[in-house]
């Protein structure tokens, strides 16, 4: 379980959002607190609209904010438009932010943002963004983000009986490894599988729309390291791609 837990903090430092296992904590003692007062009134998890709104100021203030650019701004939507009209989605369904730092990256979150930094943005050409991009909606269309930013209700309350026996403080800490236990497997992770897939994917609708997908390669080579424990490595993820190209 440690292990697992040690995945979700990962995870979160990952998507720019390192205070937030410590705030999940605060939440699950909360709700323990309710429960303990009120034993007659069921507490739901926090809403995925309310999850998505707390991700994103996360994602803000660990990445200097969001950076203003037309131009890019501009440029950023009109790939993401192609994209997601050759994937039979509805191009309102994504949202790009652009994020204030020199770091290159990406991330997304299961409300449909996207963040791309202004390190990434502005060295990167229009193929490139274009692999990013349709990586990151392959992640967003599968589910991969969504269930390890929150606690399932039916989850929670078939705790409710083994938790009985567990002070507030161990049974947050429980809560927390079992969301380490999602990262790790299901349908909301960045597991292995899930990496290669939104890599092969986001090829395969970036070369459809007429980009260049051996661009992937270079886009492998500049993305910061990542935890071993949620991300294979740049090779792997580079020999993947060559098999689809």
């Amino acid at each position: 379980a440690v292990a697992d837990l040690c995945v979700y903090v990962q995870k979160c430092s990952h998507l720019g959002a390192p205070d937030l296992p410590a705030r999940r904590v605060q939440s699950l003692l909360a709700r323990g607190t309710s429960r303990g007062r009120h034993a007659a009134t069921s507490t739901t998890s926090p809403s995925r609209a309310s999850l998505a709104r707390e991700a994103h100021q996360m994602v803000l203030s660990e990445n200097g904010g969001e950076w203003e650019s037309g131009f890019h701004q501009s440029r950023i939507e009109r790939i993401a438009r192609v994209l997601a009209m050759a994937a039979g989605d509805r191009p309102e369904s994504y949202r790009v932010t652009l994020l204030d730092t020199t770091q290159t990256n990406a991330v997304s979150t299961a409300d449909g943002r996207i963040y791309i930094t202004r390190g990434l943005v502005t060295t990167s050409t229009d193929d490139e963004i274009a692999m990013v991009l349709a990586h990151e909606m392959h992640h967003i269309r599968s589910g991969h983000w969504y269930s390890w930013w929150s606690l399932d209700a039916e989850d929670v309350d078939g705790r409710h009986g083994e938790s009985a026996r567990l002070d507030p403080v161990s049974e947050a800490a429980q809560a927390l490894a079992d969301l380490g236990v999602d990262a790790l497997c299901g349908a909301a992770t960045t597991s292995y599988a899930q990496e290669f897939e939104a890599d092969a994917r986001g090829v395969l609708l970036a070369s459809m729309c007429g980009y260049d997908g051996r661009q992937m390669y270079n886009v492998l080579t500049r993305l910061p390291s990542m935890p071993v424990t949620s991300h294979p490595s740049v090779a792997h993820r580079i020999a993947g791609v060559a098999r689809v190209l």
